[in-house]
């Protein structure tokens, strides 16, 4: 049986994507781990390549949210083999563009989360990547300008109580006044 050359394989998917490779060294759950040649061949042989501008989908295996998930297996302590999970584009990433700098996740420029175009990927804070997103209670929120009862949000009308929040002044003076109302109609009430 003919032995595959890997590093051969590695160089072709590679060329065929159009990228060169910057780093061996992914970060799998906080500790560094080494692609060899036959990882490589298997990290690439599920990329879905497209223009330099287009995304990059996933073919492999996928989790729950739709993120791509690459395996890998590493002798743990006591030489005890252990297998896991990564998530593809963070692999891809750290492979074509290096280390991921600490405290910053990836956010997909492109809202495709199979894609592991590394053009598309942008390291961030947890909060800038959530704010980013168009599907996020935050994001909605925060793009809203009126109140539900159609008063805009701007410095003067509008408060913030130090809670994530915001609260119309207009409309917690007009639920006082009426609070204050029914309060003191029923104390005249005999």
């Amino acid at each position: 049986m003919k032995r595959m050359d890997f590093a051969s394989l590695c160089t072709s998917e590679l060329q065929r994507l159009g990228v060169s490779l910057v780093s061996r060294v992914v970060q799998v759950n906080g500790e560094p781990y080494t692609l060899t040649d036959r990882r490589l061949v298997n990290l690439f042989r599920n990329v879905e390549g497209a223009p330099p501008d287009g995304c990059w989908n996933w073919l492999g295996a996928r989790n729950a949210y739709g993120y791509g998930t690459f395996a890998v297996a590493y002798e743990g302590l006591g030489g005890k083999k252990i297998q896991t999970r990564t998530p593809a584009h963070r692999a891809v990433y750290m492979v074509l563009r290096g280390a991921i700098p600490a405290g910053l996740t990836l956010d997909h420029l492109c809202r495709v989360r199979h894609c592991v175009n590394p053009g598309h990927l942008d390291p961030c804070t947890a909060f800038e990547n959530t704010a980013r997103s168009p599907f996020t209670i935050t994001s909605i929120n925060r793009a809203k300008n009126l109140c539900l009862r159609g008063h805009p949000f701007d410095l003067f009308l509008t408060r913030s109580s130090g809670r994530p929040e915001r609260a119309c002044r207009t409309c917690k003076l007009q639920r006082l006044r009426e609070f204050r109302a029914r309060r003191k109609k029923m104390a005249a009430q005999p």
